[in-house]
């Protein structure tokens, strides 16, 4: 037996998602998502024609001695036309797959000219501009 357990920890689930400017989807964008729990972890996409996008969990293993808080800090920023646009915002508290919403998958649509808002999810703190789909 060891002395160290080692776990997999989902520091952000899949998300699958579509963005709009000014009611239009765009293709070519830039979507950068970053989590941050012990080290940075990132990776991006470029949109499609029809403004879709998909990205796989970010996950890590995690050997701990003791036992310890797990906060991942996520962000998802889309880069288009020169601006970044952050339409994402969350401490993700459950470090399940889908553990952001409470075991939906985050799929959502969003409009980069909207306002960011909180969002009542069942573990974390989420601010999006974004709207999830059930």
């Amino acid at each position: 037996m060891s002395l160290f357990s080692s776990k997999e920890v989902v520091l952000f689930s899949d998300v699958e998602g579509s963005i709009t400017y000014d009611g239009k989807p765009i293709s070519g964008a830039t979507i950068l998502r970053t989590s941050k729990w012990q080290k940075e972890n990132s990776d991006s996409v470029i949109t499609e024609n029809d403004g879709s996008f998909r990205m796989p969990a970010i996950t890590m293993s995690h050997n701990s001695l003791l036992p310890s808080q797990f906060v991942s800090h996520q962000r998802i920023t889309v880069q288009y036309q020169g601006n970044d646009f952050v339409i994402w915002s969350m401490g993700k508290i459950n470090p399940e797959l889908d553990g952001e919403l409470g075991g939906k998958k985050i799929k959502f649509t969003c409009e980069l000219k909207d306002e960011m808002e909180p969002v009542d999810v069942p573990e974390g703190l989420l601010v999006t501009a974004c709207k999830l789909q059930q």
